[in-house]
């Protein structure tokens, strides 16, 4: 319900965002990439302030906890204010991407911020241990930092980009190689079942979905048998791909209010 609430306001106030829209998005890569840094630094979460901000409380030895082992020591992966570590990961990737173009405008405090903030974030991103998308990380902000290099006046802050793009790859590659092998593991096998079952849904309910939130009771009759607590982990907040969970809640509908809604804007 407050995605629906966002999405409305956004798009009544998105001519006011246009100009301004990476600010906050800056703003909230510097906290949550602080943040994710001192999570690790104190293997746990910082709590008192944080906690009203939306960070959960959280040690290594939590239940389900995410931790990763490095050379035989165990490492508890950072949070932020998310459910999941990889979710933290995507969030970074994303708006990096989103407020590096900012650096364009040639605002001195601004792109100081920017690249303050990329640093920043790239340091949490590697923390984060998320695989999948420090992979994609590596491929789309070089593409990016390329569209900056085009711009002469941009030549040295695309190259700094560019260059620092790619410690994140190397960096998992050489200590987090076997973070890497476990990717073509059992929990790549359980993923691509539940991203199975997740197609089986669409295609049985092509038009309204099976409804936000009614993925985890309607997978069980796709999915094949698992101890119900495993479906639960993977599918609940613990499991990334929340995309696939919002496309099978909504569905056609989601797309025919939003054609709906977007013409009826224009005509007005």
């Amino acid at each position: 319900m407050e995605f629906s609430f966002i999405a409305f306001y956004t798009f009544y106030n998105f001519r006011k965002f246009k100009k301004n829209f990476y600010i906050p998005l800056l703003a909230g890569l510097l906290f949550e990439s602080s943040l994710a840094v001192l999570q690790v630094l104190n293997q746990g979460s910082l709590n008192g302030i944080f906690y009203f901000l939306g960070e959960r409380f959280f040690t290594p030895e939590t239940p389900n906890i995410a931790n990763a082992s490095i050379s035989g020591q165990l490492i508890l992966r950072p949070y932020g204010t998310f459910s999941h570590p990889n979710v933290l990961a995507a969030y970074i990737v994303f708006s990096t991407i989103f407020v590096l173009p900012a650096l364009r405008m040639r605002k001195k405090k601004t792109n100081t911020l920017i690249l303050l903030s990329f640093v920043l974030s790239e340091a949490a991103l590697v923390l984060t241990l998320s695989r999948a998308s420090l992979i994609l990380y590596s491929v789309l902000i070089p593409l990016v930092s390329f569209l900056l290099i085009k711009n002469k006046k941009l030549l040295k802050e695309g190259i700094f980009i560019f260059i620092t793009s790619l410690v994140p790859l190397l960096t998992i590659f050489i200590f987090y190689n076997q973070r890497i092998l476990e990717l073509f593991g059992e929990s790549l096998s359980k993923r691509i079942d539940l991203i199975k079952a997740a197609f089986f849904m669409i295609s049985d309910n092509p038009l309204f979905g099976v409804g936000i939130g009614n993925f985890l009771p309607e997978v069980i009759k796709y999915y094949r048998p698992l101890v119900f607590f495993d479906i639960f982990f993977l599918t609940s907040g613990f499991f990334d791909h929340y995309y696939l969970t919002l496309i099978q809640g909504q569905l056609l509908f989601a797309l025919i209010t939003a054609i709906v809604w977007s013409k009826v804007d224009l005509l007005s």
